[in-house]
């Protein structure tokens, strides 16, 4: 058919490095103040008058996309023996919106300076086709346009992520791309031997573990009321809800216990002098603490609660077992949802005189 490849394709990575060094770069550009994030074209020839400056702007049309990162639609990739389309360019980019989940196809043919957007896939079309959200890295590939994704096919930013892919010649979508998902929950990026016919992939967290940021700080105060002001003023300074902030006083005297409240670590330790008290019969309120954190000894023993040194509960042993399991655990499911409906009535939780009301409420409320 006297097709020929992309004349940016090339068959060794040394051919690329003794190929034409490339004239313009794609830079993703974050917007956080309430505006549109934009592709920005950055002239990096350095013959040009232009040269490191930012030649143009593709401001984006939505709020909230947060760019990461993005990929062409084509690349040496296409040279492998079976692929099947020889014949595409390396024209278009596809730029995720990681936190949107929307993907935009970026024209840069007509005018590589002045890219313009020539379609755009909204979130709802791709969680509906592909099972996937919060698309991360885009990969071409001899057969389709690889998307990783971290998040599940909703909008709650829970696993399992995974991969989809996007046709080369309608940039259509395509659909999920594993037969078998296997075990693997948490998504990141991936990357193929062609020769061997094999994908590696690899793991790094759910949306909904990071997406909002942190949601509280905890502050200690130890020099005295206007050190505590000092810090409080801080966070006001920073426009932070009292939601979003706590300050501690532990600048209390000796009269006052220091500001300190010390537990009877799940019922090990009786001190009058310390008023540290055995219980005579369980708290009736619930407990938060397994809801948010996990303890880990130096023998990699995980244990639901810092206050449990006698180690009676012991959920798991990293040196057998990795984190995520053990989490996810039945054993760690029924303690949370047990302590979450103010059931103490086991070991050692019976005995323990911890509130465990602090802090972890909202993280409680995945647990119900």
């Amino acid at each position: 058919m006297g097709l020929t490849a992309d004349k940016t394709f090339y068959p060794t990575a040394k051919m690329a490095m003794e190929a034409p060094a490339e004239e313009l770069a794609y830079v993703a550009t974050l917007n956080v103040h309430g505006k549109p994030d934009s592709l920005c074209t950055v002239d990096v020839n350095p013959n040009s008058p232009d040269y490191q400056k930012t030649v143009s702007e593709l401001v984006l049309p939505n709020v909230g996309d947060e760019l990461h990162h993005f990929g062409w639609n084509a690349c040496s990739a296409h040279l492998c023996p079976y692929a099947p389309h020889p014949d595409v360019e390396r024209r278009y980019l596809l730029i995720p919106g990681l936190r949107s989940s929307r993907l935009y196809i970026v024209d840069t043919k007509d005018n590589p300076k002045e890219p313009k957007i020539i379609k755009t896939i909204e979130p709802e079309e791709i969680m509906e086709k592909t099972g996937y959200s919060r698309p991360h890295t885009i990969h071409c590939g001899p057969e389709g346009i690889y998307v990783s994704a971290l998040g599940g096919g909703s909008e709650s930013g829970e696993g399992p992520g995974g991969i989809f892919l996007i046709d080369h010649l309608t940039l259509d979508i395509k659909g999920q791309w594993e037969n078998d998902r296997g075990p693997q929950y948490y998504a990141y990026d991936f990357w193929w031997h062609l020769g061997h016919d094999r994908v590696v992939t690899s793991e790094w967290a759910t949306p909904d573990l990071f997406e909002n940021g942190l949601n509280k700080i905890l502050i200690s105060a130890y020099d005295g009321k206007e050190d505590a002001l000092k810090l409080e003023n801080l966070c006001k300074e920073a426009k932070l809800t009292n939601e979003q902030y706590i300050v501690r006083h532990r600048y209390y005297s000796q009269d006052q216990d220091f500001g300190i409240t010390l537990s009877n670590r799940s019922g090990l330790m009786e001190n009058a002098e310390f008023k540290i008290k055995s219980l005579a019969e369980p708290l009736k309120n619930p407990c938060y603490i397994p809801s948010y954190t996990f303890f880990l000894d130096y023998q990699g023993d995980v244990l639901m609660c810092p206050h449990d040194w006698g180690k009676k509960i012991i959920l798991g042993n990293l040196n057998k077992t990795n984190l995520t399991d053990i989490w996810f655990s039945k054993k760690s499911m029924q303690i949370r949802k047990m302590l979450n409906k103010s059931n103490r009535n086991f070991t050692p939780c019976n005995v323990c005189d911890v509130e465990g009301t602090f802090m972890g409420e909202k993280n409680a409320g995945y647990f119900k």
